[in-house]
């Protein structure tokens, strides 16, 4: 079975912002059912043989972040009842919504996304090979260069990004 045929990718669609979804081993981004804007075509050159990613697979940009794939209903849910088992349980009930919780966040797999266009990719390998999210990436990649943390570093310096860790950095870089 090929690394690519339970992997999936959600992203919003440039118009309207209603989310989609595709295969992988599709070719494009499916026509928004909302607006009606025709689906881009997927950057291939950004999938690798083995499952994992170079970049972005919709908009083609280079800088993902991981995040947990974690459900915050389960969580939260976890926690109320815990609290509320408390008085009953000794309290023990907390420690055991925290173990519960930690086992959760342990077990539940990775998703990139992209700091650009929003792109979820579910279910690619090598997660690992991408830092998770930075604050400081986001800022640039949403207000350019009047992000507080490029103004801070002064005139030519060069701004923070979050490549892949295994790859070696491109000769110019643009944000």
């Amino acid at each position: 079975m090929s690394p690519l045929a339970k992997a999936w990718i959600e992203a919003p669609c440039p118009e309207c912002q209603r989310l989609w979804r595709a295969s992988a081993s599709e070719r494009k981004a499916p026509d928004c059912p909302k607006c009606g804007k025709e689906g881009a075509a997927f950057h291939p050159s950004k999938l690798e043989a083995k499952g994992t990613l170079q970049g972005c697979v919709p908009c083609g940009h280079d800088q993902l972040y991981w995040a947990r794939d974690f459900p915050k209903k389960l969580g939260i849910a976890v926690v109320v009842v815990a609290a509320v088992l408390a008085p009953f349980t000794y309290y023990l009930s907390l420690l055991v919504g925290a173990l519960l919780d930690a086992l959760l966040v342990v077990v539940i797999p990775k998703r990139l996304h992209c700091y650009r266009c929003g792109a979820i990719h579910h279910r690619f390998n090598g997660p690992g090979l991408w830092q998770p999210f930075q604050l400081e990436v986001a800022d640039v990649h949403q207000y350019g260069r009047k992000a507080s943390v490029v103004q801070a570093l002064g005139h030519g310096a060069e701004p923070p990004h979050a490549r892949r860790q295994d790859l070696e950095p491109p000769e110019s870089s643009s944000v």
